[in-house]
């Protein structure tokens, strides 16, 4: 599947635009009133165009496959009162090109939501045009208490490239959009109940009452060192998670765990029985330079295969299908390293790597800054450990991963990103 010229002709109108818009960008956003009453608008727009190399030549697709993504989101703001907000979100996705499913580049799913806030302007077979209200959540402030109800960004834990904690709604770390979380549907409270701490508690739609999630989070502050606990229900899981982060220096080094116990039946797929899973963890240690930030980390995935030869059935595991995880096996490592020699210029590299496999992805990223909040960027990711095996069986093609990264084969990207 290749990008047609309606591809070539949005992403040189998108360029063009950026450039002619990029001297004044900041004069672009929309602010209106002070004080207790006010409205601001806001914004990005992501021109992203891919050509990847598959190891293997996928049914009905020609190598190299190309794909392009057009991501424009809205943000609204607007202060009612003293101590009442409304955030809302457009995000209108445009991509031209095949999905990867379970595993890739720019695979965060949306969260399931009972209330459809979505719709498709297009929907063929090689492009999809769809709108979706990606935040609409009103804040309200009480004293120390944070009260937010509707659709959000929730996060949990402090991992970089291997997330054990964030429960609500992690994201790929080689998502394209990483400038946003999608937003989950959910009521939270946060309040201070002693000293530097704060008390969290969620309630998170999943899309179903069987799949209503739920969790409490005790976070302690420290001047060198934070901590926290919680326990939750997530999907079909009660787990308990905690963490903490310490500075030391010019390093700062954090630790999370995530210790699941199924608590139903699945519905679908090939989830464990009921009872205490393997745990997940991470820990890494972060560098912070005058120039650079250098970031490392070690990972157990409990949800993952321990053998490669189970990888098959792997990516049809529901954690897999929903986000909650993105990796297919149990012991990781990874790291990042973001250089910036000049305030227009950012390097950053980076590797995954599968120890069981083992396999690897690198990546790398080069951008630079044209004027204030106009970037071009391109970049490269590349996947390295034994080739998947294809066999066309009867009625569908069956794919034998052999190892993680290995399917990854090699993409090379350009973006244009505008910021209002």
């Amino acid at each position: 599947m290749r990008v047609g010229r309606g591809a070539a002709a949005v992403g040189a109108l998108v360029a063009a635009l950026a450039w002619g818009v990029a001297s004044d960008a900041r004069a672009q956003v929309v602010e209106v009133g002070e004080g207790e009453q006010s409205y601001a608008l806001g914004g990005y727009l992501r021109a992203f165009s891919a050509l990847s190399h598959p190891p293997v030549e996928l049914p009905g697709f020609e190598r190299p496959i190309s794909q392009t993504v057009n991501l424009l989101r809205l943000e609204h703001r607007a202060a009612i009162a003293r101590s009442v907000n409304l955030e809302v979100h457009n995000r209108l996705a445009w991509v031209q090109g095949p999905q990867v499913g379970a595993v890739g580049v720019g695979v965060t799913p949306e969260p399931d939501r009972s209330l459809d806030l979505s719709f498709d302007l297009v929907d063929t077979d090689d492009v999809t045009l769809d709108h979706d209200l990606d935040r609409a959540v009103l804040r309200l402030y009480a004293g120390d208490a944070d009260v937010s109800l509707g659709r959000q960004a929730i996060t949990w834990g402090s991992a970089q490239l291997f997330t054990a904690t964030d429960l609500w709604s992690p994201f790929s770390p080689y998502e394209l959009d990483t400038s946003q979380k999608r937003g989950v549907d959910a009521a939270r409270a946060v309040w201070s109940p002693f000293g530097p701490s704060e008390l969290e508690l969620i309630v998170a739609d999943r899309g179903s009452l069987r799949d209503l999630s739920g969790g409490a989070k005790l976070q302690v502050f420290g001047r060198r060192l934070d901590g926290f606990f919680g326990l939750a229900k997530s999907w079909d899981q009660i787990a308990a998670v905690g963490g903490a982060r310490a500075e030391a220096g010019a390093w700062t080094v954090h630790a999370e765990a995530n210790l699941p116990a199924r608590i139903m039946e699945a519905e679908a797929g090939r989830d464990p029985e009921p009872g205490i899973q393997l745990p997940r963890a991470t820990i890494g240690a972060t560098r912070f330079h005058q120039d650079w930030i250098a970031t490392a980390e070690v990972h157990v995935n409990g949800a993952g295969a321990g053998d490669p030869d189970d990888y098959a059935q792997r990516l049809t595991d529901p954690d897999l299908v929903r986000g909650e995880t993105f990796w297919l096996g149990r012991y990781y490592a990874g790291g990042t390293l973001a250089w910036v020699p000049t305030v227009e210029w950012t390097l950053t590299a980076g590797s995954l790597v599968n120890l069981r496999d083992p396999s690897a992805l690198g990546l790398a990223t080069v951008e630079y800054e044209l004027v204030e909040s106009l970037a071009l960027s391109a970049g490269w990711a590349g996947g390295f450990g034994r080739s998947p095996e294809l066999s066309i069986a009867p009625g569908a093609p069956e794919l034998d991963p052999r190892s993680e990264f290995g399917i990854y084969g090699q993409t090379g990207y350009v973006q244009v990103a505008l910021f209002l």
